[in-house]
């Protein structure tokens, strides 16, 4: 009986008991048909509402697009003959989002590697200038030794990806380097402003040179591939690609053997020299050496921090183009300006004669000539000839300055000759009304 009283009282309810059973079941009821509701509403507002913008940001998640490098154009002397080209080239990207662990692999990558701090700093500072899903570059050129340790260590390394390139080449090395110039890497403040030409972190740009000067005709333009990823981030298939455009092409007045030549003339010439070669009927360069120099092939993939001290630490500014920047008595070389200059003024004839005694004397002061007992009588035309020193003091002074450097700037003295190098430095032509100017003093005879 205890039994079924016990069974009979928990399964039959009393009166109020079946009242608080009812009003349980009824706020249950519209608590689940209020959440129907709102999962509904939730549903249009996925699938209708918001469909178009999170479909295409499930393609992004689903695809990736990798931009192609384009091959700079050549560089070839006035023979056809190539002077700059491009090889390809093993570069080692990142890109944040598809890393989990950002400073483990950075860790894995530099005892891979052997990246130093100041390089791991530098590719942090990258890695936050830019988008997660934009590929950042952490070393280009890759050795074939350091591409096998990053190939077989990738399952350890996510997010990192080789990428094969075109990297500059200079076939003979520091052969006319002033002249064609150096390439390098746009940086994160500089890419603010190349941004809207096209040019991502990490591509290089010239910065001397005739790559400078011609970045535009030699850069050419990118190309673009759609891939398809997995969740992990690895490459399933392609889908859709854009071939790069290679740049133009460009042909130089140098004749690369007159070059070579002149790089021999000058090899051991010291801290610095200069050879220039040039066609007289036209202008065009031939040869154009300047010494001490450099191998642009060091800036090409990135220069690496060994190599840019080397530079640094080579006496003479190998970085300096002296052909076009260097500023330097004119010497001997003037006589001849100041030989046509008197002509013109009537101050001389050709055929008069002057003595030349091995000295001049102006004041208190003798001005040597190089022959040490003088030439003798001698007229103009000799007088260039011999090289005398003592004709042309006296031709000179007759002149005065100012006469002298009318027809020096005449000559295109003191003025840009319009190479197309940039950095081109303008010589000095002196006058009384410079020097009082500049020094504040009188123009001395």
């Amino acid at each position: 009986m205890a039994e079924g009283r016990i069974r009979s009282s928990t399964l039959i309810p009393s009166e109020g008991g079946g009242e608080l059973y009812a009003s349980r079941f009824r706020i249950a009821t519209f608590a689940v048909g209020v959440l129907f509701v709102l999962l509904l509403g939730r549903f249009w507002y996925l699938q209708l509402y918001h469909c178009p913008s999170l479909r295409d940001l499930s393609e992004k998640n689903r695809i990736r697009t990798r931009v192609l490098a384009a091959p700079r154009g050549m560089i070839l002397d006035r023979l056809g003959q190539i002077v700059a080209d491009n090889q390809p080239a093993y570069n080692l990207h990142l890109i944040a989002e598809d890393t989990p662990d950002l400073d483990r692999t950075l860790l894995r990558l530099s005892e891979i590697l052997g990246i130093s701090e100041e390089e791991l700093e530098k590719i942090r500072d990258d890695l936050q200038g830019v988008p997660p899903f934009i590929p950042v570059p952490i070393r280009k050129d890759l050795s074939f030794d350091e591409l096998i340790l990053v190939e077989s260590d990738k399952f350890w390394l996510p997010g990192v990806l080789v990428e094969v390139s075109p990297r500059r080449w200079y076939a003979y090395e520091s052969l006319a380097a002033h002249v064609l110039g150096y390439l390098g890497e746009v940086g994160p403040k500089e890419l603010e402003t190349l941004r809207h030409q096209g040019y991502r972190l990490g591509d290089v740009v010239g910065r001397s040179g005739l790559e400078s000067a011609f970045e535009n005709v030699l850069r050419g333009k990118a190309g673009a591939v759609n891939l398809e990823i997995d969740a992990s981030g690895r490459e399933v298939k392609k889908l859709a690609e854009v071939e790069p455009q290679p740049g133009l092409n460009l042909e130089l007045t140098l004749d690369l053997e007159l070059q070579q030549e002149a790089e021999t003339l000058i090899g051991g010439q010291g801290l610095g020299g200069v050879v220039i070669v040039m066609d007289p009927r036209n202008g065009e360069i031939l040869a154009m050496s300047s010494r001490p120099t450099f191998d642009p092939n060091s800036f090409a993939g990135g220069i690496r921090p060994e190599n840019w001290k080397e530079i640094l630490d080579t006496p003479g500014d190998p970085l300096e183009h002296r052909a076009i920047r260097g500023q330097y008595p004119p010497a001997s070389t003037f006589k001849l300006i100041t030989a046509l200059a008197a002509l013109e003024e009537g101050i001389v004839l050709p055929n008069e004669k002057h003595t030349c005694w091995g000295t001049y004397r102006k004041g208190r002061r003798q001005y040597r000539c190089w022959r040490r007992y003088g030439h003798g009588p001698i007229n103009l035309h000799r007088a260039v000839v011999e090289s005398c020193d003592v004709y042309f003091y006296r031709l000179g002074d007759r002149l005065g300055v100012d006469r002298m450097a009318e027809y020096a700037r005449s000559f295109g003295l003191g003025a840009k000759t319009g190479i197309e190098i940039p950095g081109e430095k303008t010589g000095l032509v002196p006058t009384t009304e410079w020097k009082l100017k500049m020094v504040g003093e009188p123009w001395q005879p």
